[in-house]
Order: C-alpha cells, then sequence, then structure tokens
C-alpha cells in the first residue's frame, strides 16, 4: 500500500510539473450526488473521442480543492489534444453556492450535465453512504429531523467566508440536496440553459443507449455503442425506507418536484 500511495504522489508531482501542457474540461458532470453519476462517467470514458480528468473522477476544484490553484486543476487533466474533449465529474458542484461562478469565470463556454434521480431515493442513499463513511450516527428519522439544525446558517457562511468547504452542510443535506430547482436556478443566473443537459437516473438505468445518445449529441461527439450490461458503483443497502418516512417525504418533495418540472417542461414521474 505504501508503494502504491508514493507512485501516486509521484506521479501527481509530475503532472503538477507539465500543467501548462495539460488542457481544461469542455464539460463538466455537475452532479447531483448519489445520482449514478459513476456510471454516467463510466460510459462517457469509454468513447474514443473523450478523455476523463486524471486519478479521481471527482477532483472537487471549484468546491473543496479550489485553495489549490489553477495550475493543480490542469494537473488533473491530459496534456492538451485537440481530437479529445476532456471532462470531469464533481457531484457536489450543483449544490455548492460559489461554485456557479468560480466556473463561470475560468470555463463560460463548459457544457455541462447533471442527472437528477428521485429525492426520496437519493435522500435514502444519501444517508446510508453517511453510514458506511461513518459520518452519520443518528437513524434516518433522526438524521432528517436533526437536518434544519446541522444546516442552520451555513450556506450564508460559505457565502459570507468564502468557504470551499463546511461540513454540516456537505455531510448531512439529505433533503436540502433534492431541491433541485433552487439549485438549478442559481446555477443559471452564470449559464444560458442551452449550455445543460439535464436527465433523469430513472432514465439513464432504464435506458441507458438513448440518454447516452442524447448526451454525446449535446457534446458533439458521435454515437457509441454501450456496453449496457456493465454496472458501476450501485450501492445497495438491505434495509427498506419505513412507509411512514416515505410517505412524508413524498409530500415534502411534491411541490418541489413540480416547480422543478414547470421550470424544466419535463414530468420525471417522481412519486
Amino acid at each position: 500500500m505504501k508503494k502504491i500511495n508514493a507512485q501516486k504522489r509521484l506521479n501527481t508531482f509530475k503532472r503538477y510539473l507539465t500543467a501548462n501542457q495539460r488542457g481544461l474540461p469542455d464539460f463538466i458532470i455537475i452532479g447531483a450526488q448519489k445520482c449514478a453519476t459513476t456510471s454516467l462517467y463510466r460510459y462517457l470514458s469509454e468513447h474514443s473521442d473523450i478523455a476523463p480528468c486524471l486519478g479521481e473522477k471527482e477532483p472537487d476544484y471549484f468546491e473543496k480543492h479550489h485553495k489549490y490553484g489553477l495550475r493543480w486543476y490542469h494537473s488533473n487533466f491530459p496534456e492538451k489534444d485537440p481530437s479529445k474533449q476532456f471532462f470531469e465529474a464533481s457531484t457536489n458542484y450543483i449544490f455548492h453556492p460559489l461554485v456557479p461562478e468560480r466556473v463561470s469565470k475560468l470555463l463560460p463556454d463548459v457544457k455541462l450535465i447533471l442527472l437528477l434521480r428521485n429525492p426520496v431515493e437519493r435522500a435514502y442513499s444519501h444517508y446510508h453512504h453517511q453510514i458506511r463513511t461513518k459520518c452519520e450516527l443518528l437513524s434516518f428519522e433522526e438524521a432528517i429531523a436533526k437536518e434544519p439544525e446541522r444546516l442552520a446558517g451555513t450556506e450564508n457562511e460559505i457565502i459570507e467566508k468564502t468557504q470551499s468547504f463546511n461540513y454540516n452542510h456537505r455531510n448531512f443535506s439529505y433533503l436540502e440536496r433534492g431541491l433541485y430547482c433552487k439549485q438549478l436556478k442559481r446555477w443559471q443566473q452564470y449559464f444560458p440553459k442551452d449550455q445543460f443537459s439535464i436527465h433523469s437516473t430513472e432514465d439513464l438505468i432504464a435506458q441507458p443507449q438513448k440518454t447516452i445518445d442524447l448526451i454525446n449529441n449535446f457534446i458533439g461527439i458521435s454515437p457509441q455503442k454501450l456496453n449496457t450490461e456493465k454496472v458501476y458503483n450501485q450501492g445497495k443497502h438491505k434495509d427498506k425506507m419505513s412507509p411512514k418516512i416515505r410517505a412524508e417525504l413524498i409530500d415534502f418533495f411534491k411541490p418541489h418536484n413540480q416547480e422543478l418540472y414547470e421550470y424544466l417542461g419535463k414530468d420525471f414521474g417522481w412519486n
């Protein structure tokens, strides 16, 4: 393990030294978290005209790692190649209040891809992720009840102090992250609607080839034949959400989902 980590650090350092020879993304998957972005990232990475970022899928430059500077961000990408489109996928971008402006200043013409999942299912998947990583100790019912207290003032604090990282905002935003329209409207203060390609997780799972065809057309590359037998990062948890909590969350998200459908002119059919 030590040899692997040492080699990884060496590779990162070498890329940093050649940062001025490296590109930046032509398109970015900006979220949302726990919405099958890993599958989308892997599918797109298989295309011969696309080159993903090097190392991690999620460099999180415009959020968590913004302090490292532009040279560090360049080091996450291959050397410049006009025959390739570069991209990355950082799922916290859609949710962080400072990211849209940061992206717009550096990459005003970048194309933006967004996957959205039924927010009830997304919240539960997010919760189980926090359990696996030992960030969460409460039950799901307790966690969502405590969320307003945990998140109180965090967004204003991020904006006022230009914070790139706030622990509670990043980790305990189970319901807040499902208010997609609010986040999308913030992004569209900086980018026109035609720079977005927005799809549901459910469509990607049910019709992966059709969804990828739409995204490839949006990016401006040739169609690709998917190997849809591959399944990437499919998190599973054995316990089921209680019917009572599910019903409460369906009611909670219903007006927010409707707002999203009207804003996009598209109904994802979540219930």
